[in-house]
């Protein structure tokens, strides 16, 4: 592989490339994992629901952290991770912590 960044690197082995994509280049990956946290589980669970998925494709590949409202500061936070929880026991999310 020619000389290239360490994120072209990534990118170019989890999009089957034989090169470093070139910059502003899309290209189609992969992840080994999908981390997500309190912040951005609550907005992208609605989001799913928004485009009418019901289900996330690999549950196993997902990790989930409650860390930015731990303890939860009111009421409205306690309800988004209640109902986040709840959410995680739907989808199978084996890799959550709490």
């Amino acid at each position: 592989m020619a000389a290239a960044t360490i994120a072209q690197k990534v990118l170019a082995s989890h999009a089957g490339l034989d090169g470093p994509p070139d910059p502003g280049e899309h290209v189609t990956v992969t992840p080994d994992w999908i981390l997500c946290h309190d912040i951005s589980a609550y907005s992208g669970m609605k989001r799913m629901c928004q485009l009418g998925f019901s289900e996330v494709e690999h549950p196993e590949d997902v990790i989930l952290v409650f860390d930015h409202y731990v303890p939860s500061p009111n009421e409205r936070i306690s309800t988004q991770m209640n109902n986040i929880e709840h959410w995680v026991d739907e989808q199978g999310i084996k890799h959550f912590f709490d």
